[in-house]
């Protein structure tokens, strides 16, 4: 039986398939929901392999188009877990691939801020600060004013040749906001 659930586990990796109870690992904050759910809704999409600024794909040292696997990952800390609960990255595993570092798009957040970085295509950043912001309208504010897409273009010279990435940065709105927003809902 424990041979079995093992292979179902394995199975499940291979097939892309985050298991409820690694989401349920996922502090249950108010940001950690916020995290959940837009990593649930960029997961559907397809990754977008990076390009360079004349939007020719680009290579590996080798000469072969670098690929990313997975749309998303996630890198969380579950307060609840004292120091036990060291940051972790939470990612599905594109069918088939072992190779689970490669993703187009990053959530990250700590205490009240959340950051999301590193879309290839400036219309599917701009989607998502839309979803969120639609889900969670009196939850959220840009970090420094209304949010927005941001372009991030590469500042090592290394990469002068490399296309843009965009990204956009939230915060929970004050404790006031938050309990006005709560009350609202009740």
């Amino acid at each position: 039986m424990k041979q079995f659930i093992n292979e179902l586990k394995r199975m499940q990796v291979l097939a892309g398939i985050i298991t409820e109870s690694q989401l349920e690992e996922v502090d249950d904050s108010l940001l950690g929901g916020i995290a959940k759910n837009l990593y649930l809704y960029l997961s559907k999409m397809t990754p977008n392999n990076p390009v360079d600024v004349n939007g020719a794909p680009l290579k590996n040292i080798k000469g072969e188009p670098i690929t990313a696997s997975p749309k998303v990952k996630m890198t969380y800390q579950n307060p609840e877990l004292g120091k036990k609960g060291q940051a972790k990255e939470l990612e599905k595993i594109a069918q088939g691939s072992d190779n689970t570092s490669n993703a187009e798009v990053s959530i990250r957040y700590m205490a009240n801020i959340i950051f999301v970085g590193e879309f290839v295509k400036k219309e599917e950043a701009e989607a998502a600060l839309k979803f969120i912001l639609d889900k969670y309208p009196n939850q959220l504010e840009g970090l420094n004013g209304e949010p927005e897409v941001q372009t991030n273009k590469p500042e090592y010279n290394w990469a002068k040749d490399y296309a843009p990435r965009y990204s956009f940065e939230l915060r929970l709105k004050d404790d006031k906001a938050l309990a006005k927003a709560q009350s609202a809902k009740s």
